[in-house]
């Protein structure tokens, strides 16, 4: 797998905010209406992806039976609540060897 610089400077594909120098990011492939193409993402945002949100990580949210719905917690960017998300996800899991980087 080759390697990238982080895209700090570019804007995250998911939250629509910058990425700041010395924040983690990736490069993601996609496939999306206008064809293939590569978007950045930070890491937090990426894992916010996969992890769910934190009600869904509480099993709060309505795919659990819960009232909360699927969405983020009120008043949180999307950046926030992504980092909210992989705080609660170390904290329910343990910090993984990727996730140790994430705070």
């Amino acid at each position: 797998m080759e390697r990238a610089d982080t895209p700090a400077g570019a804007v995250c594909e998911y939250c629509k905010e910058q990425i700041l120098e010395g924040e983690s990011g990736y490069l993601m492939n996609v496939l999306g209406l206008a064809g293939p193409g590569i978007v950045p993402c930070h890491v937090e945002c990426f894992l916010r992806q996969i992890v769910g949100s934190v009600s869904h990580q509480l099993h709060t949210c309505s795919c659990y039976g819960g009232h909360r719905g699927r969405h983020d917690p009120e008043g949180m960017t999307k950046r926030q609540a992504a980092l909210a998300a992989v705080k609660v996800w170390n904290q329910l899991n343990g910090p993984g060897p990727k996730s140790e980087r994430v705070q």
